[in-house]
């Protein structure tokens, strides 16, 4: 009897000292781990995988995945303070990248100053500056001129881009404690983006979770060019001949042989029709055995293309397809 109530009581007092908190309150789809503060265990093992979540509410950094429950991923450092913080009941928080738990590389103090971080480590490395005033965090270092793109050679246009660090060129990445996820990059050669099969770790700031997240950072809103911004055709006087169909038909100009319009926002191109035609050929690919493979962007299907098969960015049981510009996926 004393034995039954003895654990009775021990039972009771286990569960008094994990205090009622974020984790306890609300918890998601999985059950996760809580603290005896009630916040969230920074690294929680969930089905057949472990990741880093932050302690507050439980939102998974999701580059910190791993490929299996027995590895331990690498959770960020971020994270790590915060984790500190709450223990101290501080009220000032670091800003945490949400993918990885690593530093933002700007870190505000609440609506006054702002500063540059390492995201490794946050170690400060320049002064504050005023909330309102320019602040640039970014590892490189570009020019005016860096944000177009100037093709090596004489058929493609010369085009502007919308970051620099899409110039950048694809990096796989090294092998690490997360686990291998399919990844896009914007690919200057066709002016697209990508997928490709990333490693886990390193790399470069030209990696996107989402196609739509890589156009968004890369394309500009109204950017309007031939297949692979071949160029368009000339008229005498060496200006783009506007095919686009005009209220007044007198002021449309025709394009030459061998050349199709390609109506855009604001204007029309007169394209090279062969080079359209295989580039068409290459975004709505077929397959003789299946489906090519498809994934949503914006809520709208759209065919998984690569630059090239070495990229491996097929699911699994879906076979690879190399055609003249991209690769496509089977299944």
């Amino acid at each position: 009897m004393r034995r039954a109530l003895f654990g009775v009581l021990l039972l009771i007092g286990i569960t008094l000292a994990v205090k009622e908190g974020p984790c306890t309150i609300s918890q998601p789809a999985h059950k996760f781990k809580c603290t005896s503060s009630g916040y969230f265990e920074v690294v929680q093992c969930i089905d057949d995988y472990c990741t880093c979540v932050d302690p507050r509410d439980g939102t998974e950094a999701r580059h910190t995945r791993t490929i299996s429950k027995t590895t331990q991923p690498e959770c960020g450092m971020c994270h790590k303070e915060i984790v500190k913080v709450l223990d101290k009941k501080g009220n000032w928080f670091p800003q945490c990248n949400h993918k990885s738990g690593e530093y933002n590389r700007e870190q505000c103090l609440k609506d006054d100053f702002c500063f540059c971080v390492d995201p490794k480590t946050g170690r400060r490395i320049n002064s504050e500056v005023k909330k309102s005033s320019d602040i640039n965090c970014s590892p490189h270092s570009f020019n005016d001129g860096d944000a177009t793109y100037k093709p090596k050679n004489n058929y493609q246009e010369e085009s502007p881009i919308g970051s620099p660090v899409c110039k950048l060129p694809k990096a796989l990445g090294k092998m690490c404690s997360a686990a291998p996820s399919i990844r896009y990059y914007f690919d200057t050669e066709t002016f697209e983006c990508l997928a490709f099969r990333y490693n886990g770790c390193g790399g470069n700031d030209n990696n996107f979770d989402t196609q739509s997240e890589c156009w968004s950072s890369c394309k500009l809103a109204d950017f309007f060019s031939c297949s692979g911004l071949r160029k368009s055709a000339r008229d005498f006087k060496g200006e783009h001949i506007n095919c686009y169909a005009q209220p007044d038909s007198t002021k449309t100009q025709k394009c030459p042989a061998g050349y199709e319009c390609i109506n855009g926002p604001f204007t029309g191109l007169c394209c090279d029709k062969k080079n359209q035609d295989v580039f068409s050929r290459n975004y709505s690919p077929t397959c003789r055995k299946g489906k090519p493979v498809k994934v949503s962007s914006d809520g709208v299907d759209m065919v998984l293309l690569g630059k090239s098969c070495d990229d491996q960015f097929c699911p699994k049981k879906a076979e690879c397809h190399q055609l003249e510009h991209f690769a496509h996926c089977c299944i």
